[in-house]
């Protein structure tokens, strides 16, 4: 999906989104989450016993929130979309990216007192603007 220069721009410029997902029982699931936004997709870091993570293997459908601002003035991206769970070899090569990227350590960092060990990959299917990024 092509998101457009402007909306690029702005995820690229961020590191910090929401991402939902809905639990087996209908429940929705919001947590906050670093990413990198790499060629149309948003990559997160995580710990594959995680709530998002189990909400994921059943229901791929998820949404992400990049947004800034408040008092009336926020602005952002709501991105609807599927993402999927990359373990062993092809996480090794997601976080690879990651930190190339970001120069981020993910062996220093603790999810649940444990280093990432599997990566969320979400493609946006719709996008909604928030104000104007």
């Amino acid at each position: 999906m092509k998101l457009g220069r402007r909306r690029e721009l702005f995820l690229r410029s961020m590191d910090l989104c929401r991402i939902a997902t809905v639990d087996s029982g209908g429940f929705p699931h919001c947590v906050p989450v670093s990413y990198l936004y790499d060629n149309g997709l948003i990559l997160i870091a995580t710990v594959s016993s995680t709530k998002k993570v189990r909400n994921i293997r059943q229901n791929p459908e998820c949404c992400v929130l990049v947004d800034v601002g408040g008092y009336g003035r926020g602005r952002g991206l709501m991105l609807q979309g599927r993402a999927r769970l990359v373990e062993g070899v092809g996480y090794l090569k997601v976080r690879r990216t990651i930190e190339g990227r970001t120069g981020w350590r993910l062996d220093e960092w603790k999810i649940e007192g444990r280093p990432p060990d599997s990566a969320i990959v979400f493609r946006p299917t719709s996008i909604v603007d928030i104000g104007r990024v």
